[in-house]
């Protein structure tokens, strides 16, 4: 009721809604200014004090030292890099101290009792072999990959590289070595195998077989299509050894 007697309506309450609403308003908006106020004075006030700082610490010697970084990091990013030396990374930098200081301390057999040859041969001129030198080699590159890594490389090595080609070269009956001995000496007495000219008609291509393979078609391939194999037979290059 007003003090006239007059019923009142909802117009004074409608008004104070709106007034909160403007303080509510007006407080957001002095509040964002605030904080960018700080924010600004803040960071007026750590400039002031990093310029400080760098002030104390950026002496003329640092200062000096500084500038001639910036020029030798310039100079490196215009002038070529040296190219690394691969052997640099190496363990053994070539086959013979491979074999000689790794594997033949490693890989200790009895090879020098009377008898043994019977189980074991062994060469002490191993490098007048071919097929010992093909095989140490690749064992060699083997092993200088695989040194490297951190979990079970070393055992692949062993039980995939290692054993296999030890057991081949030092095979009694099969092996490279088997006319040799540490006792009796190395024997050349193995041979190269037996091959007969082939004739000019089917005379091998220069390069692998798929070198000459046209490329098919991709749309001819189909679930059921099988490739056909190739006529020719494959070439194989080894190491030539008296």
């Amino acid at each position: 009721m007003s003090d006239n007697g007059t019923p009142t309506t909802g117009t004074s309450s409608v008004e104070g809604h709106a007034e909160i609403a403007d303080v509510v308003e007006l407080t957001d908006a002095l509040s964002g200014a605030v904080r960018k106020a700080v924010a600004s004075q803040v960071s007026e006030a750590a400039q002031l004090i990093a310029k400080g700082v760098l002030d104390k610490v950026l002496t003329d010697p640092i200062a000096e030292e500084m500038r001639a970084a910036a020029v030798r990091d310039a100079i490196a990013a215009v002038e070529p890099q040296p190219e690394e030396d691969p052997v640099a990374k190496l363990k053994y930098r070539n086959l013979e101290l491979f074999v000689s200081q790794f594997l033949a301390h490693l890989y200790r057999r009895e090879v020098i009792k009377e008898g043994s040859e019977k189980y074991l041969r062994w060469c002490p001129m191993w490098w007048d072999h071919g097929e010992a030198v093909s095989r140490l080699g690749a064992l060699w590159r083997a092993f200088e990959r695989m040194r490297q890594g951190d979990g079970v490389e070393m055992n692949v090595w062993w039980l995939h590289h290692a054993v296999p080609t030890m057991e081949a070269l030092m095979d009694p009956e099969k092996g490279p070595f088997q006319y040799c001995s540490v006792n009796g000496g190395h024997k050349r007495r193995l041979r190269a195998l037996p091959v007969v000219e082939i004739p000019e008609a089917i005379k091998f291509p220069d390069g692998f077989d798929e070198d000459h393979q046209p490329e098919a078609d991709p749309a001819s391939f189909t679930s059921l299509f099988i490739p056909a194999a190739s006529l020719q037979p494959r070439r194989v290059v080894v190491r030539e050894f008296p």
